[in-house]
């Protein structure tokens, strides 16, 4: 009865550990940062809802939201408002660009470790899935050989998170340039989720936006406002491909909610602006907290180096998945690194973006159950 794109597709190992954890358990798990949506946007949006005009905006989103993320990019890149479809939180972009462009066989390359859903959606859809390695003796950064060992002609798609989840590595410049010469030899379409490019932690990270007309950008506000649940994502392409993703976007959910556009364009004021930073300060703080209060855990010089937030990838030195949903029914959901990859069995990931006393509670009881190096 049910069709066998989703004969084997099951709930996520992030959600089953979620879902099997003891009630009121400390969430260090899911990737959401938990602190409150900004006041200003709040506020916009109480605006918008007694103003009562809530009906559905174009299916590319309203006007005035676009030519706002157009000009965020527009230091590094000319990109025009045309440029852009506001979606259901990027996670709805990458599944509808992936819907658009992917045929039964098509070979999409991806990272190990990797956001889970890439390989998942891209299943789904028929396509041969290839990965390149990002080893933990590298710190899980990219060894420029390993991507040109797995691509070819034959890749229709390269997906790359940047920074990534889970490690929060990040690609400099340089880096970014060679992918992308990379990409043009072999005519492969680039595809980039920059979600969290905007939660670095202390060097600002540059975009992949670029001259390359097969590169596509998936972005949003849920990491960077806190709005997960407010669901603002957006596609970033050449008009002739973005006409396409907006189509598959009408048919997947007709628009992004409009309350949520309006308020989002507080995000992209000054006064929005603000708050990131702020953000990041507190972020930051997290993370040196966590490493001070682990520090028996961790190696000197090792792979806990991430570019932004909000993650701490830590070998655990003992089967990953047994440890968490062990974890869990004790009170504390992390999530294991096998969720995203073979490359990062053995480690755990734990999001640290949550208030300090919360935080504190969690690794205390992490803390107990891990073994020291």
């Amino acid at each position: 009865m049910i069709s066998k794109r989703l004969e084997n597709v099951q709930k996520s190992i992030i959600r089953q550990i979620y879902d099997s954890a003891s009630q009121n358990a400390i969430n260090l798990g899911l990737g959401e940062i938990q602190f409150p949506t900004p006041n200003l946007i709040r506020l916009k949006a109480k605006q918008v809802i007694n103003q009562g005009e809530i009906f559905y905006t174009s299916n590319a989103g309203i006007p005035e939201l676009r030519k706002a993320i157009a000009s965020s990019y527009n230091s590094n890149s000319k990109i025009e408002w045309e440029n852009i479809c506001v979606t259901n939180g990027a996670q709805e972009a990458i599944f509808a660009v992936l819907f658009s462009l992917i045929d039964p066989g098509d070979e999409v390359l991806i990272a190990d470790p990797t956001f889970l859903a890439y390989k998942t959606i891209a299943e789904m859809l028929g396509a041969k899935i290839k990965t390149f390695p990002l080893k933990a003796e590298n710190g899980f950064r990219l060894r420029m050989p390993d991507l040109k060992k797995q691509i070819s002609k034959n890749t229709k798609i390269l997906i790359l998170n940047h920074p990534a989840n889970p490690t929060g590595i990040a690609f400099d410049s340089e880096e970014i340039t060679e992918i992308t010469d990379i990409c043009k030899k072999n005519e492969t379409i680039l595809l980039v989720d920059e979600v969290y490019k905007e939660v670095y932690l202390q060097k600002e990270i540059p975009s992949f936006c670029s001259s390359y007309d097969k590169t596509i950008i998936i972005s949003g506000l849920s990491k960077s406002f806190c709005m997960t649940g407010w669901r603002i994502g957006w596609i970033v392409a050449q008009k002739e491909l973005l006409n396409k993703f907006t189509i598959a976007h009408q048919y997947i959910s007709t628009c992004a909610s409009a309350i949520s556009q309006k308020a989002a364009i507080k995000a992209f004021s000054e006064k929005g602006q603000t708050t990131i930073t702020h953000l990041r300060k507190q972020l930051l703080k997290n993370y040196l907290f966590c490493l001070k209060y682990l520090k028996e855990f961790i190696e000197p010089n090792t792979q806990i180096s991430p570019d932004a937030a909000p993650y701490l990838m830590l070998n655990i030195y003992q089967d990953d998945i047994s440890f968490c949903k062990s974890l869990g029914k004790k009170g504390v959901i992390v999530i294991p690194g096998s969720a995203f990859g073979k490359e990062s069995q053995g480690f755990i990931r734990i999001s640290y973006a949550l208030n300090q006393k919360k935080l504190r509670m969690g690794l205390k009881i992490l803390k107990s159950n891990l073994i020291p190096i």
